[in-house]
Order: structure tokens, then C-alpha cells, then sequence
């Protein structure tokens, strides 16, 4: 069964179901386990700052929460084979509230030997897959203004071959929208193509980063295949989308483009419309957020444009001309 985003609540209703007929997970011998410090989503939490509590319980992230941890270059997207857990919810599982300290965010902590429904063991690297004990963990979330957040961080192995992550704050950070660098109007107004790009600084403060030991030369290219361009239309005049789930924006079928190189999107316009444009962003092996970056600024697109080319008014001799450009 192929994982089609593995942070969408489909794919893990999907995952789970899987997983009761998967044979127990028994490739890691030992816990190999993993912690980390509080998990906050920007704007969720009202009084935390980092090291604190929020004003009621469970309020640091949302029900929205999504996420997933694997063994860098070791992402298998079928179920079984891979070192990873994006078969394993991460809310309530690994990524969870203390019930005596419900006001607090919730932390990270697990280990690799916990459920069945986690793929493999980072002990033991895939066939053709790196070596180096890096562990990655990404979470997704949906901030208070409808916009799509993620952190992705790593840890190398320590001397017991376990992954403290530390004690954080793990801030997610809201996905970046899209550089739009040129819109061209197809025949008659029926399309519109629209180049457009994500840029490498606009996810950079989204990662947290260990670049010692195991994790040397683990960069944003070795955690990000790259960025799936998807749009919205709304009538003209029509609101901002303010839905981020990626499965209700249309796949620009354009493919994977790797961070920072452009690639244009073909809209369909038979009526006017107003065009947005947005990304889910793909990540090691091909696993792909089930939220979307912010949207894009509103481009015009249909037979009519309601602001058409302004005419230039030029006086001679007391009298007016209008010329059209």
C-alpha cells in the first residue's frame, strides 16, 4: 500500500489499518530511544514562552498535529520495509501531554522498538541506504490564523545509541508562501501560467539542525526533496483560500521541483476567476505534508480583467486626448 501524504488524516486512518496486518516490529533489538523538550505551534499558546505553561489544557498545538520520524536516507514510502514511523501517529503517541501537567505542551519521547507499527530500526541502515545514525523527526501543525506549520529537526546518536533532542523549545514556524516571478495570460484568458519558486531562506528557520557527529553534511537538501505546486481559484473578487489541508488544492501535476529552482503552473480559467497558488512540501524519500505553505498574493485569471490597462490622458494646446496604450 503506497503512503500518499503521510501527514494527511486520510493517510493515517489508511496507515493504521495497514499496520493490524503487518507483522511485528522486531528489527531493533534494543530501545534505541528518543526525547526532546516542549513542541509549540505560533500562536496557539497564550502565556508559554517556551518554558511554561499555557493558559488551558492542550493549548500548544491542535488536534491538527501531525508528524513523523525516520532514519535519514532511510524512507521507505511502502509499508514494512524503511526505518521509519509514519505508520505510528505521532499525537498521543510519541508526541504527547503529561496528564498531571495537562496546562504544559506536549514533548517528544519514544523509542524505536515501541509499536509494530514502526518500520525497521535505525541500527540497521537499508540496503544502499547511508549508515550514519541520523535521526530526523518532522511535525506539521495548523496555527490559530489557518496557516500550515512545520519544524524538522535532527539528532545524531549518542554513546547508548539514543537521541536526545534536547529540551527544546521546538517552535514550529509557518510555511513560507511562494515567490511568484512572472504570470503570462494564455489565449483568450482560459489559462494563465504562473512561474513560481520556493525559496531555501523561507524554510530555513523551520529547521533545527544537529551538524556534529552522526549528522555531519545533513542539510536541508538531505531532509527536502522539494515543493508540489498546487493552486485555488475563487470567483473574482473572492476571499483569500484560508484552507490549508493539501488534498483540497489542486495539484499543478508539475511534480517534485527541487527548493529553489522555478517551475511554471498551468491554471485552467474558462470563467473569471481569482488564482492562488500554494505548495505541500516533500520531504526525504517522498513522504509529503498534508499542509500547505501560505498562500500566494491574487492573480487574475478569465476572459476579463477587471482592471484593464489604464488610459494615459495627454493635454495639447487646452484640449484632451486620451490614447490607449
Amino acid at each position: 500500500m503506497k503512503k500518499v501524504t503521510v501527514f494527511s488524516v486520510m493517510a493515517v486512518l489508511l496507515l493504521v489499518v495497514g499496520a493490524a496486518v503487518q507483522p511485528a516490529q522486531a528489527t531493533c533489538a534494543n530501545s534505541r530511544g528518543f526525547s526532546g523538550g516542549y513542541v509549540y505551534t505560533p500562536g496557539v499558546c497564550v502565556d508559554g514562552a517556551g518554558d511554561g505553561p499555557c493558559d488551558v489544557s492542550n493549548a500548544a498545538t491542535t488536534p491538527a498535529l501531525e508528524g513523523l520520524f525516520w532514519h535519514v536516507g532511510n524512507y521507505n514510502p511502502l509499508e514494512g520495509p524503511g526505518n521509519d514511523s509514519d505508520g505510528l501517529p505521532a499525537l498521543d503517541n510519541w508526541v504527547s501531554y503529561d496528564a498531571a501537567y495537562l496546562a504544559y505542551p506536549p514533548t517528544i519521547g519514544g523509542n524505536w522498538a515501541a509499536d509494530a507499527r514502526i518500520d525497521g530500526c535505525i541500527d540497521i541502515p537499508q540496503p544502499g541506504a547511508p549508515a550514519a545514525k541520523c535521526m530526523a523527526i518532522a511535525l506539521t501543525d495548523v496555527d490559530l490564523d489557518g496557516k500550515g506549520a512545520f519544524v524538522i529537526m535532527t539528532k545524531g546518536a549518542d554513546a547508548g545509541g539514543d537521541y536526545l533532542f534536547g529540551d527544546g523549545p521546538f517552535n514550529l514556524v509557518t510555511f513560507p508562501s511562494l515567490t511568484i516571478l512572472n504570470t503570462v495570460r494564455g489565449v483568450a484568458g482560459t489559462n494563465v501560467q504562473l512561474q513560481v519558486q520556493l525559496e531555501a531562506a523561507g524554510l530555513a528557520p523551520g529547521l533545527l539542525l544537529d551538524t556534529t557527529g552522526q549528522c555531519v553534511g545533513v542539510g536541508m537538501s538531505e531532509l527536502i526533496d522539494g515543493y508540489r505546486v498546487r493552486y485555488q481559484t475563487v470567483p473574482r473578487g473572492g476571499g483569500v483560500p484560508n484552507d490549508p489541508s493539501a488534498e483540497n488544492w489542486t495539484d499543478c501535476l508539475t511534480g517534485v521541483t527541487p527548493i529553489g529552482q522555478p517551475v511554471v503552473c498551468t491554471v485552467p480559467t474558462p470563467n473569471d476567476v481569482d488564482v492562488f497558488v500554494s505548495y505541500s512540501m516533500v520531504g526525504d524519500g517522498g513522504f509529503e505534508a498534508g499542509v500547505t505553505g501560505d498562500p500566494s498574493t491574487r492573480v487574475q485569471g478569465g476572459p476579463n480583467l477587471a482592471d484593464p490597462a489604464p488610459r494615459i490622458q495627454i493635454r495639447q494646446g487646452g484640449k484632451t486626448s486620451v490614447r490607449t496604450r
